[in-house]
């Protein structure tokens, strides 16, 4: 026998001895015992208690709620013993159908009623309290991508996708062309001024400018540079705030520089996480902002914090909420919000908001000032479920209005 062939029968018989021994070892040590039975286990179907305490459900581990189908009654798809609350008492609560319509953009308007712009008639609408319709305006308005309504929604700026601005005054009935290369508008409290980012061919020519809904009397605020994505047009209630820049200080954290009109050199806001947006108090004293850190999976968490003078970054507060301010709405008392939290969040929707937008959302009421927080309405009603998108309180504050991301209609719950 050559020494090639001897070579190879010593390899094979290794390898051989080395798989009996480990098949030996797995039928000894780690096999389970053979059954007679074969036992299928199913996952539990039974709908878990509705949560009645101040803890959010676990989005992380998984949507809890149950889908509701549209087959029946409301009655007919919840769970066993579950009753549907006329008021938002922490429980499932009925949803009123407000406007059914798909509506492109909503506002309250100054009367306690609905102004909106239906994208498939290309007209305004006025709802009012007592639930009759009629036009805002005679004009029709084809194709407008974006509304920004003023405060009192007696104006808005229509945006369209060549870039085109108008602002549209109803009631007046006379609209006005802006400038192409202004992004970004949002209004002053009173409605009497606008602020906007002017983006030029150059980062050079980039400015935060304001002027009046008409575009006259235009100023030159601060200038952009390249940092316009960076830059969030926000005027504040008290209208000393036009804009807030969020500036990455390291890794993991962002400071937010105040933007006055005038050059105010306003103290920096510190927050603890990336991807800041924020929202106003009615007073303008506060903040009401998210962030995300990859401790939570990107996912955003509200959280308040003092926004005035000398006591900016001051009672910096977590709320313990995984969502974003533009799914709450604050009340006059500058205390109470309240806000769309989703069931359950994908990692990473802090960056891409997006990921967010089918999901089901249950309301929260959050105390501003003490940090706490109540379930307090799972809405239910024509929609399998509901993805709280705009959101805003009636005038008299007895009704909670928001808009579905998912079939842009207006629904409302009721507060008291």
């Amino acid at each position: 026998m050559s020494d090639k062939l001897k070579r190879i029968l010593i390899i094979t018989g290794f390898v051989v001895a080395v798989i009996a021994i480990a098949t030996a070892i797995y039928f000894v040590f780690f096999k389970p015992p053979a059954t007679l039975e074969t036992q299928i286990f199913e996952p539990e179907t039974e709908e878990p208690d509705f949560i009645t305490s101040s803890q959010l459900p676990d989005i992380v581990a998984g949507n809890v709620n149950r889908i509701i189908s549209q087959q029946g009654s409301i009655e007919d798809r919840l769970p066993e013993g579950a009753q549907v609350s006329e008021v938002a008492r922490g429980s499932y609560t009925k949803v009123n159908d407000i406007l059914d319509q798909n509506i492109a953009s909503a506002a309250l308007n100054s009367g306690g009623g609905l102004n909106y712009y239906d994208s498939g008639s290309g007209y305004f609408y006025r709802r009012s309290n007592n639930g009759s319709i009629e036009q805002l305006s005679s004009e029709r308005f084809y194709q407008v991508q974006n509304v920004v309504w003023s405060p009192q929604a007696d104006k808005a700026i229509l945006e369209y996708p060549d870039g085109s601005n108008i602002l549209y005054d109803f009631n007046s009935g006379k609209q006005s062309s802006l400038p192409k290369d202004l992004q970004d508008f949002n209004f002053s409290a009173d409605g009497q001024q606008i602020a906007a980012e002017a983006i030029g061919l150059r980062s050079e020519n980039n400015w935060i400018i304001t002027a009046g809904p008409d575009g006259s009397n235009l100023t030159f605020v601060e200038r952009l540079g390249d940092q316009a994505d960076n830059v969030d047009i926000n005027w504040s209630p008290n209208s000393q705030v036009v804009a807030l820049y969020r500036k990455n200080v390291n890794a993991y954290d962002q400071e937010v520089l105040f933007i006055g009109q005038r050059g105010e050199n306003f103290q920096a806001l510190k927050v603890y996480g990336r991807g800041f947006e924020g929202k106003w108090t009615p007073k303008g004293d506060r903040l009401l902002y998210s962030v995300f850190t990859d401790s939570n999976g990107f996912r955003p968490t509200l959280w308040v914090t003092d926004a005035q003078g000398d006591n900016i970054g001051l009672n910096n507060r977590e709320l313990g909420l995984n969502t974003w301010p533009s799914k709450c709405v604050i009340a006059s008392d500058n205390i109470t919000a309240y806000c769309g939290v989703p069931l359950e969040l994908a990692e990473g929707s802090g960056i891409y908001p997006r990921l967010a937008d089918e999901s089901e959302d249950v309301i929260y009421r959050v105390n501003l000032k003490t940090g706490q927080r109540s379930l307090l309405a799972r809405p239910v009603g024509s929609l399998d479920s509901y993805t709280v998108g705009d959101i805003f309180l009636s005038q008299d504050e007895r009704a909670l209005y928001f808009q579905d991301k998912q079939s842009n209609r207006v629904y409302s719950i009721n507060l008291n």
